[in-house]
């Protein structure tokens, strides 16, 4: 009867473990493919426009507080890339503004 049970528990283990391998397995199969398509996403971007995604790394690697998430199009831009963003008098954040006149195919790439 002993023999029974400890069979029964290392068989239930096994099919535990078993089941938690395969899941974490598949989890991590899953991320690396939506990790390739969106590293081949970004390189078709980045041949597309490539003047622009260098200007923006630029901008990235420039920017001290590693804050900035928006970006804004605009048909002229002044000198300084980098915007404060206000709302109801309150400053929330900060943006980099691109050019249509230095980037031409812009609009197209950005929706």
């Amino acid at each position: 009867m002993t023999t029974l049970i400890v069979t029964f528990l290392v068989g239930v283990a096994t099919g535990a473990a078993g089941a938690y391998f395969a899941a974490k397995f598949t989890d991590q199969r899953r991320e690396q493919e939506t990790r390739k398509k969106d590293r081949a996403r970004f390189q078709g971007v980045e041949k597309a426009i490539p003047k622009l995604i260098a200007k923006m790394r630029a901008d990235l690697q420039q920017d001290e507080s590693g804050l900035v998430r928006f970006f804004y199009v605009l048909p002229t831009v002044a000198d300084n890339s980098r915007v404060a963003l206000w709302v109801d008098n309150e400053p929330i954040g900060k943006a980099f503004q691109y050019c249509i006149a230095e980037h031409q195919d812009l609009e197209l790439h950005t929706s």
